[in-house]
């Protein structure tokens, strides 16, 4: 098991309606963001003010706002295939995934067995 196992590596804003939520965060904490167009859709990165290092991310979910905006918390793991197979044996949800986030390794979203969404992230 690495050292990294476990931590979170990653957070995202998951909402159907992006450009509103960088508008309200950026506006009560004083973030700074960057535009990416993804799949024809607006998401950001978030940058806290004056820094380069972003520290989250705003994405204009189908998959998860469906249900209600929320954080979903990437938590690394050594291997996204493993751990993808222990959640639904533990008797959790893979909502979507494994797959990869290009040039940054692989994810899945899951749900556990007491109805929190998080994503479990293998960095490449």
């Amino acid at each position: 098991m690495s050292e990294n196992q476990g931590k979170i590596g990653w957070i995202e804003f998951h909402v159907n309606g992006s450009i509103a939520a960088q508008n309200f965060y950026s506006q009560v904490v004083g973030w700074q963001t960057e535009g990416l167009d993804v799949e024809g859709k607006m998401d950001y990165n978030v940058f806290p003010k004056g820094s380069e290092e972003a520290v989250a991310g705003i994405i204009h979910s189908p998959v998860i706002a469906a249900q209600k905006a929320m954080w979903v918390p990437y938590l690394v793991v050594d291997d996204v295939n493993f751990a993808a197979g222990t959640v639904k044996r533990l008797g959790g949800q893979v909502i979507e995934g494994p797959k990869d986030a290009e040039g940054y390794g692989k994810y899945c979203l899951i749900q556990d067995p007491f109805g929190a969404i998080c994503a479990l992230f293998e960095p490449s």
